[in-house]
């Protein structure tokens, strides 16, 4: 699964930046100014995943949105930090805490805060690629069946509060949109050793629509 992850990853980072690159003869140089300040409200989808050491999980499909603010330290290099509501978790770990389940699902929903270094690329500056730092506050966790649904603490399996990742992607603007795919991989593990030995580690590869508002 690990495998099929960075594969799905580099193949969307790849194919961006393709179609980006085509596009940037027919569009004018986006009015980037050091000093700038601006908002942008994005909205899309996430495929989650644990990675574990046994890797027998499948990704799960789930909402995030929030809100980015960027400043531009120069005309290619901005400073952003966001806050996003994040569905995240993972499917398909039948033997997850001990317990043999049917048709698995563990959810688990942050509010991630990433503080972001992006360096707009292409001589229209429509293309950016980005690093940073984000740390995540647990908000919601549940584990659900066929046959039950319970919160994670209830089968004996203790969540931790925070999270803290190293996200990095690749955005294009076009008009004020910017589509965004960025991916990110938890440095500690969610859940704490109360339901036994769980070795695992939060990845999400996160799809984005926004529009920038200048202020």
């Amino acid at each position: 699964m690990r495998r099929k992850l960075f594969f799905i990853i580099t193949l969307m980072l790849v194919s961006l930046g393709m179609w980006a690159q085509e596009q940037k003869e027919e569009e004018p140089v986006l009015n980037h100014e050091a000093g700038q300040f601006t908002l942008m409200p994005k909205v899309g989808m996430n495929m989650a995943d644990l990675l574990y050491d046994a890797d027998d999980t499948k990704p799960r499909w789930g909402l995030t949105l929030g809100l980015e603010a960027e400043y531009m330290l120069s005309r290619k290099w901005g400073l952003a930090i966001g806050v996003m509501f994040s569905r995240q978790g993972a499917r398909g770990s039948t033997n997850f805490g001990g317990i043999t389940w049917k048709n698995p699902s563990v959810r688990l929903d942050y509010i991630n805060i990433p503080l972001l270094v992006k360096l707009y690329m292409l001589k229209n500056h429509q293309l950016a690629i980005k690093m940073g730092v984000q740390s995540g506050i647990r908000a919601f966790s549940q584990y659900s069946s066929d046959a039950y649904t319970c919160q994670l603490e209830d089968v004996g399996i203790g969540v931790r509060d925070f999270d803290f990742a190293i996200p990095f992607g690749i955005c294009y603007e076009k008009k004020g949109f910017v589509l965004d795919c960025t991916s990110f991989w938890g440095f500690i593990p969610p859940f704490s050793d109360e339901g036994g030995t769980l070795s695992n580690h939060n990845f999400v590869v996160q799809f984005t629509l926004g529009y920038r508002f200048d202020l």
